[in-house]
């Protein structure tokens, strides 16, 4: 069964239509890379699929069920997103931000339950948080508080996981770490994800296919190599990137500014 189904996909804003007619499929189990420039509608597609946006047009089916069909608690039991910002108001500490993962598994907001505490406490151990549990959210760095978030939705156990920006504000190890898991997640626990990134080299070795978005329009959906064709990303990028092949595919750099 398909994951994620998206047909003729179309939604826009006052100012403009973002995304023209979407038509792509994630198989479960996939790890699916989003890929294009600033405005080309990646964040967009995501508030689609998770539900916090409603399409102009189109269809978009769930584990083959179209989307409006899905009642809101069970929707959050089977979708999590890890959004781009990471501001909290509120000076929760790390392991209250990440109990708020589970609780579409829960009746209300009552205390805990020895599983919430259990599927918490592994989620801040897989994302190198459990020193932190204690700390207020609102003291931490950037690069902490995007592996909080990250925490919060492994917390909530989902069967599609939708990353926006994952590695933004991380050093390189963390980086690395955060690829590492969500690759380790997708081959152990067969966890579907959908990972939108600006960063175009975290594509070989973690995506299994590569959807390059243009102007809100599929530019290209494919193998990772076929996608990250130096002539495609020059039409979007310019003369700006230099692309290279490396041992797990190609690496894309910018190019060296002339003499």
């Amino acid at each position: 069964m398909s994951a994620l189904e998206v047909r003729g996909l179309l939604h826009g804003y006052r100012d403009g239509t973002v995304l023209k007619g979407l038509d792509f499929t994630v198989e479960a189990g996939e790890v699916l890379g989003v890929f294009g420039p600033n405005s080309a509608g990646k964040t967009t597609l995501l508030r689609l699929v998770c539900g916090t946006l409603i399409p102009s047009a189109g269809e978009i089916r769930l584990f083959g069920r179209p989307l409006p069909e899905w009642p809101r608690r069970e929707l959050a039991r089977t979708v999590a997103l890890v959004p781009q910002e990471t501001a909290v108001a509120f000076p929760y500490t790390v392991l209250e931000v990440v109990l708020m993962g589970r609780y579409p598994h829960g009746g209300g907001f009552g205390l805990p339950t020895p599983a919430d505490l259990a599927a918490a406490e592994g989620a801040l151990a897989r994302t190198d948080l459990t020193h932190l549990a204690g700390a207020p959210v609102t003291d931490l760095s950037g690069g902490e508080r995007q592996r909080v978030m990250l925490a919060r939705a492994l917390a909530q156990a989902p069967r599609l996981l939708l990353l926006d920006e994952p590695t933004a504000h991380l050093d390189l190890a963390h980086q690395a770490e955060v690829l590492a898991l969500i690759a380790a997640l997708n081959r152990k626990a067969g966890l579907t994800v959908i990972l939108v990134s600006h960063d175009l080299n975290v594509a070989p070795g973690l995506c299994h296919r590569a959807l390059l978005l243009h102007a809100g329009e599929v530019l290209r959906l494919g193998a990772v190599k076929e996608v990250m064709d130096p002539a495609l990303l020059r039409r979007i990028y310019g003369e700006a990137i230099r692309v290279e092949e490396g041992p797990d595919g190609p690496r894309i750099f910018p190019a060296a500014p002339a003499p």
